[in-house]
């Protein structure tokens, strides 16, 4: 059973201007297992691959693509992104996390995005209906989402300290940011709130979305200080 719990986090900031993310074995890998983790988790067979997955009829492909690992303060850094190929389409999703070494920051940012992020891949794959995936994680059957008019499936959201997220609300309120553009993709947040003050970053289809961003600062956040990592698939 694929029940664990890793603490959402803050590592070393982001730069500015990041450098590019290039394709990385290592991560790529990882991201395989981690996929994989959340198919045998849903009692679902996973065979793992160079390039990507197969369980049963599916193959998946995966790749994923780091930037140059950031030492700060005796951590390393992790940020990049993670694209699997499925038969509706590619699917790419933020990576981020850090350890006290590249491959301990893997492991970690890996475990993240799988249930933050992978978990929709598996359940739209195998059966968005009854989301055999995140059933994993947490129990009962998850509300209808909707995002500009598209069906939206969510991972697992990441608070610590725990507390329940208004995915409604605040996917009604990210709709601003997709007036004129597909929403279909995925969609990122993290968000800190500290003495009061909201931190807001927002990736689209893993690409920085500051159009995304501007509607999402708008939204009514909760007042108590709080790490907040959540994952929208937009179909």
């Amino acid at each position: 059973m694929f029940l664990l719990l890793w603490a959402c986090s803050t590592g070393p900031s982001e730069p500015a201007t990041p450098p590019p993310a290039v394709f990385d074995r290592e991560a790529t890998d990882a991201a395989i297992d981690a996929l994989c983790k959340l198919y045998e988790g849903a009692d679902l067979p996973c065979e793992r691959g160079s390039d990507g997955l197969t369980s049963g009829d599916t193959t998946l492909g995966v790749k994923a693509e780091i930037q140059p690992a950031e030492v700060s303060l005796g951590m390393v850094s992790i940020r990049g992104v993670v694209h699997i190929e499925t038969p509706e389409g590619t699917y790419s999703s933020h990576l981020t996390g850090f350890g006290g070494t590249k491959s301990e920051g893997l492991q970690r940012s890996t475990h993240e995005w799988a249930v933050v992020s992978a978990v929709s891949v598996v359940d739209l794959v195998v059966d968005p209906a009854t989301r055999p995936a995140l059933a994993k994680l947490e129990p009962g059957p998850p509300a209808p989402l909707t995002l500009a008019g598209h069906a939206v499936l969510r991972g697992w959201a990441l608070v610590r300290p725990e507390q329940e997220l208004d995915h409604n609300g605040l996917l009604k309120a990210l709709g601003p940011g997709f007036e004129g553009r597909d929403p279909k993709g995925f969609v990122n947040l993290e968000v800190t709130r500290q003495a009061g003050e909201v931190s807001v970053s927002c990736w689209f289809q893993g690409e920085p979305d500051e159009a995304l961003c501007a509607a999402a600062r708008a939204w009514a956040w909760p007042e108590r200080e709080y790490e907040l990592r959540v994952g929208y698939l937009v179909r």
